[in-house]
Order: structure tokens, then sequence, then C-alpha cells
């Protein structure tokens, strides 16, 4: 071979070896960076007396290793010890009986092979702490259980049922695509990570989604989209138009938070229009969930809230790391939250915004936050306790409306919580609940209208357990909001009530007038009806709220405010009218509102100065105000305010609405499908 053929040759060689060094290289980086990640999180606490207390052949006795519990499977605690075992021998010194005791506790789990009856126990939660156990150990895994370990993590199918559409399937692809690292099998990992970016979507209508046991034809009960992103940036994990958006919608901006920045500058980083999807839906959806950008607001918890937690902060990493692959959009957004997440700066915004895929409305200025959450023909009424979480959950979405100034008025009261009287709900008032909390609701109105500032909510309400119907509406202002029921009606035994409140006593609680005060909170019966209100130091326990939990015989106590009015037994045509106002002073609701009217065909309400009306018309009438007059020839909310004016849509079944205002008689077209209940400006 001549000499320019070896120099050739050893050229090509060498190309190919950078070729695969290119291939290979920026794999390595992300897996030594998740491994980092992993080990920088683990916590070694206890792990001497984990040591100390284990069984020659790798068991604790105090672990029942037949428990099938489906919430607190009580086997998953041998893994837990492992874990911080092994987080002591990778971060204190490879302790060789640290070791011992990590390889008979790795022998003996599989030898036992516990079993849950709930599959994420089993596809999910075992495989997640293993993972990090192996992730870890890496090249220390035992060789006896070496073969087991990545047996079981192999990857769950995406496109079966654990790995359904919805909040699961982001997770699974996560956990895979750590599995497929771990294992170095790159080409595995660039397929989970190409399945995490098709994740980032609009669900689509009529979506067949897969049911838990992996099979098709579980057509969706909301007609009009599938699991997943709403087109109101909503998240729905299931089939039932539950809002999920800060439960499992949290795990799409988790992940994709967390792995855009590992494999940003690889050639499997993610597409820019999916990163683009997913801030869209962290900014519109997750975080107009919240209370001053940090605390989940209350009115959207589900089963979550039966965990005793003082505060629910929304996780503060993600921002960051959407911030790390914004690529410039929306990134002045981005960093404003990460401020104010941080404590760098204070919450200085103002929105209102209604989820009509999710029936869920919320306001929020920097002085206060509040919430109203509804159901109709097309949602469930709440969430499910599948695995005995929240188990008295049955009135949580019956026009329930929760008043946010710190964010965390609402946690860890649960053990001595009234869930017969949650805040802003017409309801009996129940010692015993039905066994089934879930319905798909009966109302063919709800929903809201808002110009993004200021708006107003409406409640056709028919209770999904009982004979008790009210009409219900909530209008939300700048420095309070005004809260209007009519044509209460039950035939039931038990007597009907209505919450205005339910959460921590600041210890200042006074009655004054028609009003009571709680953290400088004016509650204010505006019709003249009974305020009735405790404020005590109450004691309980979970039993209420848990079933099968670990928190089952947990106690609690805290000093709590409930206040609201009764309207007896077998209320006919019953009404009220009260007015919340934040931060009140010496402030009274007439000085900022005026009730125009409360009956059962128009609920109005107008701001003391005349510049801004709202309307829900039950029927198609006319109303007059400060602003004028106005009329529609369809039910609807209606709202103006200086010279704009809105209209939407609460029983989703029009293309268009007639309205006259002052004289101006305007054709609105009405969004349909999708979009049917979202508010659309009226061009004057």
């Amino acid at each position: 071979m001549t000499r320019i053929a070896h120099m050739i040759a050893a050229a090509v060689l060498m190309l190919a070896a950078l070729s695969s060094c290119k291939e290979k290289d920026p794999m390595e980086r992300v897996r030594a960076e998740v491994r980092q990640d992993i080990l920088a999180a683990a916590s070694p606490e206890g792990a001497a007396g984990f040591l100390a207390s284990q069984q020659a052949d790798g068991s604790w006795s105090d672990i029942d290793y037949k428990d099938r519990s489906r919430s607190t499977w009580i086997p998953i605690f041998h893994l837990k010890r492992l874990y911080s075992m092994v987080a002591s021998y990778e971060k204190e010194g490879r302790n060789p009986e640290m070791y011992k005791g990590i390889a008979n506790g790795l022998k003996y789990w599989f030898e036992a092979d516990p079993v849950s009856d709930n599959w994420a126990r089993n596809q999910c939660t075992a495989p997640d702490s293993l993972l990090s156990i192996a992730w870890m150990l890496d090249e220390d895994i035992p060789e006896e259980s070496l073969d087991k370990v990545f047996a079981v993590l192999k990857k769950i199918d995406s496109d079966a049922g654990p790995g359904r559409p919805g909040g699961d399937r982001p997770s699974v692809i996560g956990n895979n695509a750590k599995a497929a690292l771990l294992m170095r099998d790159w080409d595995d990992a660039a397929d989970q990570f190409r399945n995490l970016g098709k994740e980032a979507h609009i669900a689509n209508p009529e979506e067949i989604v897969m049911d838990l046991n992996g099979f098709s034809g579980a057509k969706n009960v909301n007609p009009t989209t599938g699991r997943g992103i709403q087109p109101d940036m909503s998240f729905h994990h299931r089939n039932e138009g539950v809002d999920n958006t800060n439960s499992y919608g949290a795990s799409l901006v988790r992940q994709f938070s967390y792995w855009g920045a590992k494999l940003k500058g690889t050639e499997y980083e993610l597409d820019d229009r999916e990163i683009q999807c997913v801030i869209d839906y962290f900014l519109d959806g997750s975080i107009k969930h919240t209370v001053k950008d940090t605390f989940i607001e209350p009115g959207s918890w589900n089963r979550d809230l039966w965990v005793p937690t003082p505060e629910r902060r929304f996780p503060d990493d993600v921002a960051k790391g959407l911030k790390n692959i914004c690529g410039g959009y929306r990134e002045a957004e981005i960093d404003d939250v990460i401020a104010i997440q941080a404590g760098e700066k204070a919450f200085d915004k103002s929105w209102c915004k209604f989820f009509w895929c999710s029936q869920y409305f919320i306001f929020q200025n920097p002085q206060y936050a509040a919430s109203v959450r509804m159901h109709n023909q097309i949602t469930k009424n709440i969430e499910y306790p599948y695995n005995g979480e929240a188990i008295q959950s049955h009135f949580r979405g019956d026009g329930t409306c929760h008043l946010s100034l710190d964010g965390n008025e609402y946690t860890n009261i649960q053990a001595v919580f009234d869930f017969s009287m949650i805040p802003g709900t017409t309801s009996l008032y129940v010692t015993e609940f039905p066994e089934n909390p879930q319905h798909i609701g009966k109302s063919h109105f709800a929903g809201a209208v808002t110009d993004g500032r200021i708006g107003a909510a409406a409640f056709d309400f028919i209770s999904c357990f009982y004979d008790l119907t009210a009409r219900k509406g909530w209008f939300f202002f700048d420095k309070g909001y005004v809260c209007l029921g009519a044509g209460i009606n039950s035939t039931e035994k038990e007597k009907v009530v209505t919450t205005l409140e339910q959460c921590r006593s600041a210890g200042d609680v006074k009655a004054e007038g028609n009003g009571v005060f709680n953290k400088g909170v004016l509650y204010e019966s505006l019709d003249g009806s009974k305020l009735n209100f405790i404020d005590e130091e109450l004691h309980g326990d979970y039993s209420k709220v848990t079933k099968g939990t670990i928190h089952d015989s947990r106690k609690g106590s805290a000093r709590i405010f409930k206040l609201w009015f009764e309207h007896g037994v077998r209320p006919r045509q019953q009404s009220y009218a009260y007015a919340v106002i934040p931060f009140a002073g010496t402030t009274k609701a007439a000085d900022l509102f005026k009730v125009l009217s409360n009956t059962t065909s128009l609920q109005a309400v107008e701001s003391k100065d005349g510049k801004t009306g709202m309307f829900i018309f039950y029927e198609p009438g006319k109303a007059s105000w400060s602003g004028g007059d106005v009329e529609v020839d369809k039910p609807c909310v209606l709202m103006v305010t200086g010279s704009k004016a809105y209209v939407s849509d609460p029983s989703r079944t029009l293309d268009r609405i007639t309205t006259t205002i002052n004289g101006k008689r305007t054709l609105t077209p009405l969004p349909v499908w999708q979009h049917s209940g979202e508010t659309m400006q009226i061009k004057l």
C-alpha cells in the first residue's frame, strides 16, 4: 500500500472515530448528568438504622410483603430503605457492610416479588424506585441481581394501557428514557425522546382513547376533546372532563423541562414547535391555576387534597428548565415567573380566565385570587377517589369558590374540614355521603364571560346526588366580588346551606353589622340573610379524607373559620346575596357594587361607578343599568365594560346570538365544537 493510501485509510478511520464520538459522546454526557442529578437528590438519612434492622435474608420484619394495598402499598418501603442505603454507600464512603445489605435486599425483593392491586404501584412506583437504585449503583449493581433489575427496567409500551394518553404517558416515557440511557441503548433512548415530543399537542376531537386495561373503544365523555392538553390550555388525564392541570398535567411540563435542557445541542433535542406548545400550556394553563405563580390554587385540587402538607407550591424548577430551552419564545414571561417564585419580585399581574373545557374559572390580581369550579352534562363532577384518597369530595365541583390571599388558607386542615360545607357551594348538610362520589353533571348551563381582566361565572346547579337545585352567579371586580343565588329548591329531609367560607382562622374574626371579618376580608350579607359562623380550634382525624392509606388514623387540629347561610329543610325558591371584599378596611359592598337583579331569570351586578355591568340571562330578556339597556334573544352571560361588550354561551348549544345594547342590535357568531363556551367580543 502506498504512503498516500495509508494516509487516506488513516483519515477514513479517524473520521469514523470522530463520527462515532459525535454520536455517542453527547449521550454519555447526558447519561452522566442524569446520574449526577439522581445522586444529588438522594438522601442517606436513616441508612445506618435500616442496615442494623435488616434481617439476614435481606428483609425487614416490620414490612408485610404480602400487602396488596392500592395506595399505601407497604412493600414499597423495602425499596425506599434500599434507596437510602444506596445513597449512603455511594455518597458516604462505600461501606462494604452497607453494600452487602443492599445486595441482600435486592435479592430478597426479587424472591418475594410483592404485588399491589394497583397497576401503577407494580408498573410505575416499584420500577421508579429500582431505576433510581440502579442509576446510583450503576457499575456496582450486584451481579446476581443485574439481569432481574434490567428486566424490570424494560420499558412499558407507551401505547398500551399504563402508558395511556394524558398524565401517565410523559412519566412512563421519561422513565423509559432513563432506563435506556442506563443500559446505553441509545436507539431506544432516541425513540423515547421522539415519543415525548409527540405528547406536545392539543388533544384531538373525538379521540378514541385507550382504557386502563389497554383496549380501545372508550369514547370520551366530553365530545369535544381527548386526553391531554385541551384547547383552553387546561389538561384532562382521563375521558371524564375533570381538570387535572396541576396534578397529572404537571408531568408533561416537568418531563419537557428536564429532558429539553439535557438534550439541548444534541441530535435528539426536542423540536422547537413542541417546546413552544408546552411553554404555552405552562404559561396559559399551569401558571393560571396558581396563586401568585407560586401556590397551586385550592379550587383545582383533586385527589391530592388528602395529603397533609403545610403548603402546595408549584415546582420552581419547571420554569427554570423551560427557560433553558425556550430559544427566546415568551422568555420575558418565563423570567417573570422565575423571579416571583424565587421571591425576587412581588407578584404584580392581573388576569381572569375561564377554562371552558374544564368548567374552571379563576380571577387573579396582586391583592387576591378566587376561583369557581363547576360541572355540566359533558364533564363529570370530580375526580374519582381511585385509591382511597379524598373520599368525601362529592361536592367539590358544585360551584366551589375559594379565596386566596397568600395561597395557604386551606392547607393541612383536612382532618377537621367539614366536607358538607365547601366554600361557595349550596348543599345538603349531611354526615353520611353517597358511596360513589363521581357522576356526569346534570347542568346544561355552566360557563363564564371575561375580558381577560374581570368577569362573571354562571351555574344552573343541579345536584348529582340529591333533589337540590339553585341558580348561582359570581361577579368578579378588582376590589372584590359578589355571589348571588336564586331558585334554591329541595325536597330532601336534610337542611340546605350555602357556605361562604371554611378556612384557617386568622384569629381576628369579628361580626360587624351585616358582615363578618376574617384575615381582613369582609363577607357581607347583601339581602339581610343571617350569617352563621364559628371560629374554633377543632380536632379530628383523616378517616373521612382517606381510606386505605398511611394517613387513615392520623390526627390533626386547626383553628377554623366557617361562615354560612341556612335555608332550612325543603326550601322553595329561596335566595342569597353576599359580597367578599379582601383588605376591606372600612369599605362596604355598597361602595363597590350594586345588585341589579337576583332572580331565576336574571342575575346582574354593576360596579358602583357605573362603568361595568355583568348579566346572567337564564332566559331571553332585557335589563337596565347605569350604562343603559341590554337585551338578548338567547340565554347567555353578558358583560359590558366601558365601550366594549362580551358574551358567552354556557349551554354550548348556540352558534350565534343577537344582543341589543343601547338600541344597537348586533348578531355575534359564537364558537362551536372545541371552543364552545369561550367568550366572544361583541362588535358594537
